[in-house]
């Protein structure tokens, strides 16, 4: 009550549905600029990129000694990775139709350790693929399935590199109730635990002007699509690991036995 007997009336409204929406609207707004960015630089860079892969295709057949040949072998080879990151990021912008087929994980984990050795060499990083030939493929892109990896893969690189030490990867899978459950394993400093429901925000990073925070978010949203699930955990001796399962592809059934009883 006042000096004079009237009332003052505290009004309080909960906006927090309002600002995750707003929020949520600014990053999808961000994601279509980034995708519009990204088109742009991908169509820019192809057709540099085939003039020097046709060029040294040329160069590598008319080369007039060994050396030569081989160092045309390689600029033509490195051309066309480059290509395929090209498309990959076309792919991005695009939204292309997603395919399903049956994926081998370990021939992809192999693929994606291949083109992250000059990474790995520099940080001073082992890495080990614990997957056993029983694993079965899982049901997915085979593309998608290799972004997800090696988002995970760069991400353990990013972590381990600032600590000047030497690391250590680790990609494994195994068979979990009609899933393929994948894991990829880093000797990092971990995820600090007040960060750990974040990590998969879109644009949040702890990596500063080197990170954009979109890998794992990215991720996160491809292993929904296929079915899956991703999240993330602190190891109990150092360092993180990344976990996700994706649906396995399934068995068939013998017709001469029974069905087994649920």
């Amino acid at each position: 009550p006042g000096a004079g007997g009237g009332r003052l009336v505290f009004l309080a409204e909960d906006v927090s549905t309002e600002m995750l929406l707003q929020r949520k609207l600014m990053e999808a707004d961000r994601l279509a600029q980034l995708g519009a960015l990204v088109s742009g630089v991908a169509h820019e860079m192809n057709n540099p990129l085939a003039a020097i892969a046709a060029f040294a295709e040329v160069l590598a057949a008319e080369a007039p000694t060994a050396e030569m040949k081989e160092t045309a072998g390689i600029i033509h080879e490195e051309a066309m990775r480059a290509g395929r990151v090209v498309r990959t990021l076309l792919d991005f912008a695009r939204q292309r139709p997603h395919r399903s087929e049956l994926v081998d994980v370990k021939e992809v984990a192999e693929r994606v350790l291949t083109l992250q050795r000059a990474a790995l060499r520099r940080a001073r990083i082992k890495a080990a693929i614990n997957i056993a030939d029983a694993v079965p493929p899982v049901v997915g892109d085979t593309q998608d399935v290799q972004q997800v990896l090696l988002n995970a893969v760069v991400n353990a690189i990013q972590a381990i590199e600032p600590t000047g030490r030497p690391g250590q990867i680790t990609i494994g899978a195994r068979r979990t109730d009609g899933f393929v459950g994948v894991t990829v394993d880093d000797t990092g400093p971990g995820v600090p635990p007040e960060l750990m429901d974040r990590v998969f925000d879109p644009f949040f990073t702890t990596k500063g002007e080197q990170g954009t925070g979109l890998g794992l978010s990215m991720s996160l949203g491809v292993v929904k699509r296929m079915g899956g699930r991703m999240w993330m955990v602190n190891l109990d001796d150092g360092g993180a690991r990344l976990p996700f399962e994706l649906p396995a592809e399934r068995a068939p059934i013998d017709a001469a036995q029974p069905p087994a009883a649920r």
